[in-house]
């Protein structure tokens, strides 16, 4: 049922991300505005389409379940984790940035900018559920306490930094809700997973939820779009994640735990079964891939003179007669080209990477040491975080030297990935075996 969950959110978000945006191109280049721009009723729609939380819920179910029937120490446990999760994001990246390095090098700034900004802008993902799932024994502690301690604590937590950063004004500090708001929805996985969620309590936890949404969106100053994109927003409910979007994974949790009878019959069906499965086993090699793959498409399209019809406005290209039937054709190409390039480099995600991959140590240290360890595993996880997050907002346009300015820091997408890289080494170090190992001896799968 958790594979279900995850394998469904992460279908939708596929989807959404293939045909929400409009794309229309003049003499500098590719404009790309969203559906969210031109529909009055798009940003409510994103209530019922925004799913990545469940992603997060059946996530955190998985991970504490990990960590409870798991022998090995802290190190070794997150190690575990990481290597499955990073192991596709390597080759992405080694193709990635020096693919964009020469893009950027070749092609005109208006074409490569807004294309290669896209190729990274799905890692902070990535990373924030790394850093999650660091967190994941003092989630298993804050609900073995009291099931209510941990979420009532992060949702409290993220209307703090809310009131600071949107009142008060200090918007750095809206950064600290991407770990507190995707930690409150993997918080709320234990809740699900143990029934708690189950039946009518989950029906009645949604519309609490749902009603204090609408009055957040319509007496308070939040926007009703949960994912970003619509215009005069004063801020994204998405980036950073605010009270609204923490409140949305509540609501999705509780309608999970609701449905849990049906989803359970739904996940025993032979067919349901091989499809939830294949897409968690190459999750995501989908995830990172099917951005490049549409960027591709777009360019590709345009080349050969089959642009999607526009028409061109002040606020930039909108959907014209004929538009959303070009758009479905588009989808399905796109789709199938997806399922290619997934079929070529999952291998990637499921067998072994050459030194990347050894296996978690399965012995104790000194308790010193193994503290020492424990902290520079969750440093590691914590460097990945900060790293993907950087790398998703600067883009690769530009890639190795461009500098971009972001909430008023300098990033740099070369940094990045180093900060990433070393994060991951980190990990690999503190629970990994730290000699040569042979292909037989890779690092297990874990769901």
């Amino acid at each position: 049922m958790l594979d279900l969950l995850r394998a469904g959110s992460l279908a939708v978000v596929v989807l959404g991300h293939s045909s929400m945006g409009v794309i229309g191109w003049d003499a500098d280049g590719p404009t790309v505005t969203t559906a969210l721009t031109w529909y009055a009723w798009a940003p409510w729609a994103t209530w019922l389409l925004q799913v990545m939380p469940l992603f997060f819920v059946a996530g955190g179910a998985a991970n504490a379940r990990s960590w409870r029937g798991s022998p090995l120490p802290y190190a070794a446990w997150l190690w575990r984790r990481v290597a499955r999760l990073m192991r596709p994001v390597w080759p992405y990246l080694l193709v990635m940035a020096p693919v964009s390095g020469l893009v950027s090098a070749l092609a005109p700034p208006g074409w490569s900018e807004p294309l290669l900004g896209l190729a990274t802008q799905l890692l902070w993902f990535i990373g924030v559920y790394v850093v999650v799932t660091a967190l994941t024994p003092l989630l298993v502690r804050a609900h073995d306490r009291h099931p209510l301690l941990g979420p009532v604590a992060l949702l409290a937590s993220v209307a703090l930094v809310d009131w600071l950063r949107i009142g008060v004004g200090i918007a750095p500090v809206g950064l600290l809700t991407f770990v507190l708001a995707w930690a409150f929805a993997a918080q709320l996985g234990l809740l699900f997973d143990v029934g708690l969620l189950a039946g009518w309590r989950g029906l009645r936890v949604a519309a609490a939820a749902v009603l204090a949404n609408l009055a957040l969106v319509t007496v308070g100053p939040y926007p009703v779009s949960m994912v970003g994109g619509s215009p005069g927003e004063p801020f994204s409910n998405m980036a950073p994640p605010s009270l609204v979007l923490t409140l949305h994974a509540l609501v999705l949790a509780g309608l999970a735990g609701a449905a849990r009878p049906a989803l359970a019959r739904l996940a025993q069906r032979p067919r349901v079964w091989w499809s939830a499965t294949a897409i968690n086993l190459t999750a995501m090699t989908l995830y990172l891939w099917h951005l490049p793959v549409l960027v591709t498409l777009v360019a590709a399209t345009h080349l050969l003179g089959l642009d999607r019809p526009v028409t061109w406005t002040p606020q930039g290209p909108a959907p014209a007669p004929g538009y959303w039937w070009w758009t479905l054709a588009f989808l399905a190409v796109d789709l199938a080209c997806v399922a290619g390039v997934v079929r070529m480099l999952w291998v990637l995600e499921v067998g072994r990477l050459p030194w990347w991959d050894v296996p978690a140590r399965t012995s104790r240290l000194a308790p010193a040491t193994e503290r020492r360890s424990s902290a520079l595993a969750a440093a590691g996880a914590g460097g990945i975080g900060v790293g993907t997050v950087m790398l998703a907002a600067t883009g690769l346009s530009g890639f190795p030297l461009r500098m971009s300015t972001v909430a008023g820091l300098p990033l740099n997408a070369a940094a990045a990935i180093g900060l990433m890289v070393l994060g991951g080494l980190l990990v690999r170090h503190s629970g990994g075996v730290r000699q040569p190992v042979s292909p037989a001896l890779a690092v297990p799968r874990e769901k």
